[in-house]
Formats: C-alpha cells, sequence, structure tokens
C-alpha cells in the first residue's frame, strides 16, 4: 500500500507526540546551576610541635561530585552539587590549616629535620550514608632522622549526624568529622613525643 506524504504525517503524528509526552516522566531540576561546597576553616590546633602534611590521595569514585549511599550500596552522585576538591585535596588542605604555624618560630632552628612530624594517607571514604556523613581514612605520621625514621599508622571511619538533608549540612558534618580526625591524629603525635623524650624540644 503507498501512502501521501500526508497520510504519512498523520500516521506518525500521535507516536511522536507520545514520544514527546514520555519524556515529562524525567523532571528538570529546579537548580541547574552547579553549586561548589567546601569543608570550614578550622580552627588552629596547638601542637607545641611541626606537622607537615604531605597530600592525601583518594579512593573514591566520585571526585567531585557529593556522594550519598542508597540501598544496595548504590553511590548516587549529586550532578548539580559538588566538592571545590577531590576527598584527598580537600582533607589535605584542612589538616594544612588545622597545623598551620605550627611551632614553626620555637623549633625552626631547635629541632631541625629530626623535630617535625611527616603525615600522609589515603581517603577511603567521604560520603553521606542514612543521614550520616562518614569519613574513612588511612593515615601515616613518620618522624626521626633520614636513615632512621619510624612510621606508625591508623584506620579510622569516623561518622557526624547531618541535620538535614541539604548538601550543606552534608558539608557541615563532614567538616565536623575532619575536625575529629585532625584530633585523632594530634593525640597520636602528643603519645609519640611521651616516648621520644629529648628527641623533639618542647615549647
Amino acid at each position: 500500500m503507498r501512502h501521501t506524504a500526508t497520510q504519512l504525517f498523520r500516521l506518525l503524528l500521535p507516536a511522536a507526540l507520545a514520544a514527546a509526552g514520555g519524556c515529562s516522566i524525567f523532571p528538570t531540576p529546579d537548580n541547574t546551576e552547579t553549586s561548589y561546597y567546601d569543608l570550614n576553616i578550622p580552627e588552629r590546633c596547638a601542637t607545641g610541635c611541626r606537622i607537615e602534611v604531605a597530600p592525601f590521595s583518594s579512593m573514591t569514585n566520585e571526585r567531585f561530585r557529593m556522594a550519598s549511599r542508597g540501598e544496595g550500596n548504590i553511590i548516587h552522585g549529586r550532578e548539580f552539587h559538588k566538592w571545590v576538591q577531590t576527598p584527598g585535596p580537600l582533607i589535605s588542605k584542612y589538616l594544612r590549616l588545622a597545623y598551620r604555624d605550627a611551632a614553626d618560630t620555637a623549633h625552626s632552628s631547635a629541632a631541625g629535620k629530626e623535630g617535625r612530624y611527616h603525615l600522609g594517607g589515603t581517603v577511603l571514604v567521604f560520603e553521606s550514608d542514612r543521614g550520616e556523613a562518614k569519613l574513612g581514612l588511612r593515615y601515616v605520621i613518620s618522624w626521626g632522622a633520614s636513615g632512621e625514621r619510624k612510621h606508625t599508622g591508623r584506620t579510622v571511619l569516623v561518622t557526624e549526624k547531618i541535620s538535614d538533608d541539604t548538601p550543606g549540612a552534608f558539608a557541615n558534618a563532614m567538616s565536623r568529622a575532619a575536625a575529629k580526625v585532625s584530633q585523632m591524629i594530634l593525640a597520636d603525635i602528643r603519645a609519640i613525643e611521651k616516648t621520644r623524650g629529648k628527641d623533639v624540644p618542647q615549647s
């Protein structure tokens, strides 16, 4: 059977309208402008020693996108809500700010390289999960003279309640988790100092 152009148009028009109507089941995002979030700027920790923070690496897949864990361990990435950096650099920057000016003036000449602590590690978890911000990382602290350097490390998972289902609340909760980690690391370094005796000059 042959159809004229008009007949073909009449036959295809309902299908085209149905297809166009089917697309409407995918809602348009309320805000198509991407928003970027950062961790809070931490208060300076009174360390009494020098802590040099090496860049942390990341083992998370979402990179810049805010990640949330759903049913069946599905990780959802928020396309329009992102971090200003990936998790590794975010944690590195936070810890450097937390330990900023850490006795540099007091110990720069007396302690030398032997009086410094070196900190590095890997971010393992950086996501929201059932109303909590979860920060998991492996960190390693090293100290001592070159060739005699000692190491100690820990793997930790810190959780903080998220006050509401907004990206800003998630960022605030993750900031509190990072603050807890900074205190854990500082406690480990203070414990090391007690065993080092006079190897690290005290302020």
